[in-house]
């Protein structure tokens, strides 16, 4: 009955006044016993607060291997229960991340949001692995100034978030080029047991064509744009020609290698 308590408490640990209990039935039935489950319903908790709380008669039943309810005496009949209720919460940034593509010869200039960071309700397990919310908004086709109204979805693992919506705003402008040379193309997901080089010097670098406007390219930090091969398909060694993904943390600007595919080649350590 976890989701009747408030989104933004969690149950850190729930202690009970007995934690042995008599079962009685017939020979057949007490077989059947697995386990014996308390059931803790958070809605008899009265005005519910972080800190230690408690709920007198929870009900036990037991239960098979299966899962299924078991029909015998249980003595006694219910237990009381204490609970320590807690509220984790961390900020975290908001991410502005446009979907589709601009109508042609516009490019975004700025994407601006009505909040910058939010404040995100779990477990502190759950939390750990949330390190920015996104906001999503469709740009494809737009050739002009634009505002949206955005509900916040709340990642996997958080169960409340302080703000609701969010109100974004667009603006465009029309777009140019510049071309970036990525040296040191990265290698992701190739076996602990091989390595991979390039096999000439030609596919060891690779110039990547960055569209924007003039205000946003001319702000590029040029390190931030990467190059990365996919080794993940390659289990032997050999040379193989291969997909180059291109990428940047400006996401109001595209990415799009000249060179699609480099030759590289796989040997043992």
């Amino acid at each position: 009955h976890r989701n009747k308590l408030d989104s933004k408490l969690d149950i850190a640990s729930v202690n009970l006044n007995k934690t042995e209990v008599t079962i009685k039935g017939s020979e057949k039935r007490i077989n059947e016993v697995a386990y014996v489950k308390a059931l803790v319903d958070v809605e008899n908790l009265v005005n519910p607060q972080v800190g230690t709380s408690s709920i007198n008669g929870v009900k036990l039943v037991a239960y098979n291997t299966s899962g299924e309810m078991v029909d015998v005496e249980i003595l006694p009949e219910t237990l009381d229960a204490t609970l320590k209720l807690v509220s984790s919460s961390k900020d975290v940034p908001i991410k502005i991340i446009p979907e589709g593509a601009m109508a042609l010869g516009y490019a975004i200039d700025s994407l601006t949001a009505s909040a910058t960071t939010i404040t995100v309700y779990g477990s502190e397990e759950n939390l750990a692995n949330v390190s920015f919310v996104p906001i999503y908004v469709d740009v494809n086709n737009v050739s002009a100034n634009k505002e949206y109204t955005v509900n916040v979805t709340k990642p996997t693992g958080v169960r409340e978030v302080s703000i609701k919506t969010v109100n974004v705003k667009l603006t465009v402008d029309s777009e140019t080029q510049t071309e970036v040379v990525v040296d040191d193309i990265q290698t992701i997901n190739l076996d602990s047991k091989l390595k991979a080089q390039a096999v000439s010097a030609s596919d060891s670098k690779i110039t990547v064509i960055v569209k924007g406007t003039k205000k946003v390219i001319e702000a590029l930090d040029k390190s931030k744009v990467s190059a990365t091969v996919d080794l993940s398909s390659y289990t032997k060694t050999g040379e193989y020609e291969v997909d180059v993904i291109v990428s940047g943390d400006d996401l109001r600007l595209t990415y799009t290698s000249k060179t699609k595919k480099i030759k590289i080649r796989i040997y043992e350590k």
